[in-house]
């Protein structure tokens, strides 16, 4: 009962020092990854649960009301929105109780630098975004996008491996001040048009006016030491000049240049995470390695101490959305998180207790449920005797051929539950009777009515599975 329990809300009923149970989650979470689709990955889950558990045949349902047992799509969608408002968290928790040893310690020593590798690379594409080569490109290509509406500026930002979201923020830090009295942006709003074969005479003539123009003395200085000859050596000044001021306590007359790259929507806005999906090609691949190289040490490693392949709940659960013939670009109506009408007791209540999963492990472990201890019942007995009683042990839906001991599956099912859900002891009960304890011996009276054994009149020989042949093996070995 509480093994059947943890396999879907292990986080739910294990707490304090001894969470080693948290293991049970594995049920759902060590399933197919259909290249991460996250439609394909829940259908997994909901198939797993519902023939594993249930012996009902749902996965159909994803696109149209079954066609043979009384299950709709709303009822799949209801499963589908248990397992939407549940995730993966990206540090798995240790089993514990858990003693670090000095091999752990090695292991988490060479772990954190392996993931340390990965953070610089992280943090080193976003710091490059404000070098002054690369803050030079970003207001190249602003001028370009302000001069030309036509302009896909973020597409142009991709192909010349800039990031969108940091040309998104120079944008709404340059353009309300491209104003001609603005001491830092407004020679660059009087130049913005001028041709290279005249700019060089143009900004002479701005920085010689008479009366002086309001121009920041620190860009003054620059530009009368540099004094450029077109306006791509105009944006490197105003790059270098931003890159000096970058993430520095402001020297005198740098205050208002670290102000305008530090703004709080400006292009340091993005944080280094955001930015990983925009990468360029090889920047991506790099990426993935340096993750790759850390996954791989963690999963493969001997000295890595024992983590849980959890789920947990989302802080906000969702209701699920009927996906019209399972397209995700048709969405319908909108269903509550709850268990089947057919297996559920009057009134159906929708799930309420988090994302849901911890309310469907207890309705499929109702003594109530007409279908979990039949389930468990035939699967021990298809192992134990070689055989099921029902002959698809995964789907007890009404097109399923009836038991031909109908009486014998009820016994079994009524004994699991009125013993405390035990499997030891239905087990017990199984390997003392007299069925179990047959010879294979053939009778032929008995081989005249039943020669298929559909009924076990005799021991079915069969292979030994690999355990009992190692125990066996050990047994006679003494």
């Amino acid at each position: 009962y509480r093994f059947l329990k943890l396999q879907l809300a292990a986080d739910h009923l294990t707490s304090g020092e001894d969470n080693r149970d948290l293991a049970a989650l594995g049920y759902l979470t060590l399933g197919r990854r259909f290249l991460n689709n996250q439609h394909d990955i829940i259908d997994d889950r909901i198939d797993v649960v519902m023939r594993g558990m249930q012996g009902l045949t749902m996965a159909c349902a994803r696109c149209h009301d079954h066609k043979f047992d009384p299950i709709s799509t709303g009822e799949y969608y209801s499963l589908h929105a248990i397992f939407s408002s549940s995730e993966e968290p990206k540090e798995k928790p240790l089993l514990k109780p858990f003693t670090p040893t000095k091999e752990t310690e090695e292991f988490e020593t060479e772990l954190a630098r392996l993931q340390k590798k990965g953070a610089d690379f992280v943090t080193s594409r976003r710091e490059g975004s404000f070098s002054a080569t690369k803050t030079a490109a970003y207001l190249t290509l602003l001028r370009r996008a302000l001069a030309d509406p036509k302009l896909n500026a973020d597409q142009e930002a991709k192909r010349l491996a800039l990031y969108p979201a940091v040309l998104a923020g120079w944008k709404k830090v340059v353009q309300p001040r491209l104003q001609p009295n603005d001491p830092i942006w407004g020679l660059w709003s009087r130049l913005a048009a001028t041709p290279d074969d005249r700019f060089g005479a143009a900004l002479s003539a701005q920085l010689a006016a008479k009366p002086e123009l309001a121009i920041d003395p620190l860009l003054k200085a620059e530009l009368t030491k540099a004094m450029p000859k077109k306006f791509d050596e105009l944006a490197a000044t105003y790059a270098n000049l931003l890159a000096a001021a970058r993430g520095k306590s402001p020297e005198p007359g740098r205050k208002p240049w670290a102000e305008l790259i530090e703004a709080p929507n400006g292009p340091t806005a993005p944080t280094a995470e955001s930015l990983i999906g925009t990468y360029v090609t090889a920047d991506a691949q790099g990426y993935r390695k340096l993750v790759r190289e850390a996954e791989a040490y963690k999963a493969t490693n001997p000295k890595s101490p024992p983590r849980a392949m959890v789920m947990v709940d989302k802080p906000k659960p969702v209701n699920g959305t009927i996906l019209l013939r399972g397209n995700p670009g048709r969405p319908g109506k909108t269903v509550p998180r709850q268990f089947l009408e057919i297996l559920s007791t009057a009134p159906r209540r929708p799930f309420t207790e988090g994302s849901g999963r911890l309310d469907l492990a207890n309705a499929i472990a109702s003594p109530t449920n007409p279908l979990t201890a039949r389930v468990m019942a035939n699967r021990i007995w298809m192992h134990l005797l070689g055989q099921p009683l029902i002959e698809t042990p995964s789907d007890l839906g009404v097109r399923t051929p009836a038991p031909k001991n109908p009486a014998l599956l009820d016994h079994l099912a009524s004994t699991f539950v009125r013993e405390g859900w035990s499997m030891k002891k239905l087990i017990r009960t199984i390997v003392l009777s007299r069925t179990f304890l047959q010879s294979a011996d053939l009778r032929p009276e008995a081989h005249a009515k039943d020669p298929d054994n559909s009924l076990l009149w005799r021991a079915q020989r069969r292979r030994l599975d690999f355990e009992s042949m190692r125990d066996s093996m050990l047994r006679v070995a003494g």
